[in-house]
């Protein structure tokens, strides 16, 4: 212990008193997942103010041995910033500048700890938008995003953060910067294994994250349909449609009686459907027609004023708000493709049987969340592997939106090809030889890549 008492009086020196915690109480919150489960108990959290001071931090932690664990907003459903026992928890938010690109296309460069809604205000400020958009919004970090490759409603049209990330700053395992945030220069292999990476090769300290055209309207269509199957047909037509930028679909028995118990939210629907499904586009004018048109049922409701859209996709964006008894909501998240997905809300009915179950998400891009109510934080573990083999069964994969983490790495080696394994481990191995990055979290961690 001399030499963690001689490391953070070191940080202190660094950092500031304030911004280097190690009594437990402060540590907590920041060592607990978003989902209500406690983590291990971390030797400190550290809050860096500027990407020197993260250059700094992460040297003398690898000089010391000491791993890191790089978190954002802490949102994250697999349990990548939550730490183990004796780790350092290097938190970003306070890098969190946000300000127009100079040069090249538009676009913002945004601190790593900077929120969505932070982007999306930035933006709206000069005329243009950020197209990614999550339910987490307020709290999910520009610098957590990139690390889980985060993809949101509208991903199926303007693709995931991958994708909109111009560029990349990062601090490798040893200090030692790479990237940058202005237009050319890089090497965009080497920025791009950041994204998805779950902070197992280095700290992404700030972005250049590419921006659209504001589009002045938006309309919402809500349609009831009787189930899977019809969602999916009206899927198709409606992302044949170029303004159409969001196919969303609710599993609706469970979840419109939970949103109307727990949140007094009254149903769209009477009677409720089996599913309701959203349907978002931006663009111009006339969009209410073409939704209208596409949707092609009297009982949808389309609203194109701010107000009424946010009222409808409450009932979407609310659920995962909801809290039944004392414990936490199991939450996961997992990708299934349309037609299994019938079989897979029956699967998860049958194996839970008394539990409310809340199945929702992106039918266009086939990431769904699972939420289930009532089951005691103890059988929570068993409930995982339960809906995991289910997932794998339909021909589903479980890296969806929020990585691997801690959570789903036991079943890297049933979803992940051993080619892409043993390329990721070559990488680790190259970027973080003494392995202090992230260790035990996602692709990147060598002692995940055996078979469950």
């Amino acid at each position: 212990m001399t030499n963690h008492h001689h490391l953070l009086a070191e940080m202190r020196r660094l950092l500031g008193d304030g911004h280097v915690l190690t009594d437990p109480e402060m540590t907590a919150g920041y060592a607990t997942t978003w989902t209500g489960e406690r983590a291990g108990a971390p030797l400190a959290v550290l809050r860096p103010g500027d990407a020197v001071e993260v250059r700094a931090a992460v040297r003398m932690l690898a000089d010391a041995g000491v791993p890191i664990v790089p978190q954002g907003g802490n949102t994250g459903l697999a349990g990548g910033a939550a730490p183990a026992d004796g780790e350092v928890i290097v938190n970003l938010r306070r890098l969190s500048s946000v300000a127009a690109a100079e040069g090249g296309p538009p676009a913002i460069v945004a601190g790593a700890g900077a929120t969505l809604a932070d982007v999306a205000a930035a933006a709206g400020r000069h005329g243009m938008e950020f197209p990614l958009d999550i339910g987490a919004r307020a709290e999910a970090t520009v610098g957590g995003m990139l690390a889980t490759d985060a993809a949101g409603r509208h991903a199926w049209r303007h693709g995931s953060m991958r994708s909109l990330a111009a560029r990349t700053e990062a601090v490798l395992a040893d200090g030692t910067p790479v990237g940058g945030t202005t237009p050319g220069g890089g090497i965009g292999a080497v920025e791009g294994m950041f994204a998805g990476s779950e902070g197992g090769l280095g700290i992404i300290t700030a972005t250049r994250l590419r921006l659209i055209p504001r589009r002045p309207r938006r309309a919402l269509a809500v349609v009831p349909v009787g189930g899977a199957d019809d969602a999916a047909l009206l899927a198709r037509r409606a992302v044949a449609l170029h303004p159409v930028e969001a196919v969303e679909m609710v599993f609706a028995a469970d979840a419109i009686e939970l949103l109307e118990r727990h949140l007094g939210l009254a149903p769209l629907f009477d009677p409720v459907p089996e599913a309701v499904l959203f349907v978002e586009a931006a663009g111009g004018r006339d969009l209410p027609d073409v939704l209208a048109e596409v949707v092609d049922d009297d009982r949808a409701l389309i609203g194109d004023d701010p107000a009424t859209r946010h009222r409808l996709w409450r009932h979407r964006e609310a659920i995962s708000e909801i809290t039944v008894g004392p414990e936490p909501a199991f939450k996961a998240a997992v990708g299934i493709p349309a037609d299994h997905l019938v079989g897979f809300e029956r699967s998860l009915r049958s194996s839970f049987p008394g539990h409310p179950l809340a199945l929702f998400g992106h039918l266009s891009t086939g990431c769904f969340h699972v939420n289930l109510h009532g089951l005691p934080a103890g059988g929570h573990d068993a409930a995982r592997d339960r809906i995991v083999e289910t997932t794998i069964d339909a021909g589903g994969w479980i890296a969806a939106e929020h990585g691997f983490g801690r959570t789903y790495r036991p079943w890297l080696a049933r979803v992940v090809p051993a080619p892409d394994l043993a390329a990721a481990g070559t990488i680790k191995a190259a970027l973080d030889p003494d392995g202090v990055m992230n260790p035990g979290v996602g692709a990147f961690d060598a002692s995940a890549h055996r078979a469950r």
